[in-house]
């Protein structure tokens, strides 16, 4: 399972009954307002830092009794924050969502980066049990 949820505890539920049932699943944590896709990787939850999303997931899924055991892509960039003069000029008076607060913004590229690094996940674990070999370039050694 390729986990893009953008709610909390849909993805606590998810991970929590894909350990239970033995399903592998791999998650994407938080990509709003982060600018660098290159910074994103694979590690387990318990390995994560900086990534706000993945530490309130750490919190729930530890008083469901879980630690470790979940793949997970993250960025260890600190995300961006909108500096106070430009919140108070065009701020969330203007938003349109829930609670009248903005949602935290993606890049277009950023989270397009986070599915292609989950599918490629998907894609190796499939290919870990099949022979196969890469084609050698004439360039190496």
């Amino acid at each position: 399972i390729i986990d893009a949820s953008d709610t909390i505890i849909y993805k606590v539920h998810l991970m929590k009954e894909c350990l239970k049932r033995g399903i592998k699943i791999i998650s994407s944590m938080g990509a709003a307002n982060k600018t660098d896709p290159t910074r994103f990787q694979i590690a387990d939850i318990s390995k994560t830092n900086t990534d706000p999303i993945a530490k309130i997931i750490r919190q729930k899924l530890k008083k469901e009794g879980i630690k470790k055991g979940i793949p997970v892509v993250f960025s260890d960039e600190s995300p961006i924050v909108i500096r106070e003069d430009v919140k108070e000029t065009v701020g969330d008076k203007n938003a349109a969502t829930r609670k009248g607060q903005m949602p935290p913004s993606s890049n277009a590229f950023v989270p397009s980066v986070v599915g292609l690094i989950c599918a490629s996940y998907v894609i190796n674990d499939v290919l870990k049990d099949i022979p196969v070999t890469r084609i050698k370039d004439k360039n190496q050694k």
